[in-house]
């Protein structure tokens, strides 16, 4: 192969980059945030101190941001830091199958370039074998080193340089899905606060 058994694994290690980027790009398009507008009833029936009814209405969200709120919702009646702590414990499940493999791409993006270098060597150390064997006066034979140690640092920097970006994309996604849903605790906490304040003005 043009390029030398380096390019072995550079071509392997895109493939996998390649899967983990679709993978994620399409797991990542399928969660979704509900909005405040959607959220609203829930949110009063809180404040209301209806908690049945919030429970209720919290059922027809679905999804990672259903489970966080639903966590929220099964606990209301208790102290605020176990409602609180519920929620905690479901975002840090959904961060993690947010971020799930996205470190992987930021680690290939950094290795690709570095096994591209291991091929310039090799392909340089070739050429060298070469200039001792036939000395410099065939070009042919040294061609094949030279063509190795470039071939294997433009692969690397082919697959690097789009793979950070989308490690970039895909980090900023993730971190906006997660900032939306750990936006839907902050709202439920602050509800949730305002239905004991409610009924400790109704009790005096």
């Amino acid at each position: 192969m043009a390029g030398g058994a380096v390019m072995w694994p550079i071509l392997a290690l895109a493939v996998v980059l390649v899967l983990i980027i679709v993978c994620k790009f399409l797991q990542l398009s399928l969660v979704s945030v509900p909005g405040t507008r959607r959220l609203q009833p829930v949110y009063n029936a809180i404040r209301a101190g209806d908690y049945n009814r919030a429970r209720g209405l919290a059922k027809n969200i679905k999804g990672m941001a259903g489970g966080v709120l639903n966590a929220g919702l099964k606990r209301l009646g208790e102290s605020s830091d176990l409602i609180e702590e519920g929620m905690y414990e479901k975002l840090l499940a959904v961060r993690h199958k947010l971020y799930k493999y996205i470190s992987f791409l930021a680690v290939g993006a950094a290795v690709e370039p570095l096994l591209g270098l291991l091929g310039t060597v090799t392909g340089i150390i070739t050429t060298f074998k070469m200039l001792t064997i036939f000395g410099s006066g065939d070009i042919r034979q040294l061609s094949g080193g030279i063509s190795e140690a470039l071939i294997t640092t433009e692969w690397g920097l082919i697959v690097a340089i789009p793979t950070l970006l989308c490690h970039a994309f895909l980090s900023r996604k993730a971190e906006a899905l997660l900032g939306g849903m750990e936006q839907i605790s902050l709202n439920v906490m602050s509800e949730v606060e305002r239905s004991e304040e409610a009924k400790k003005e109704a009790k005096k």
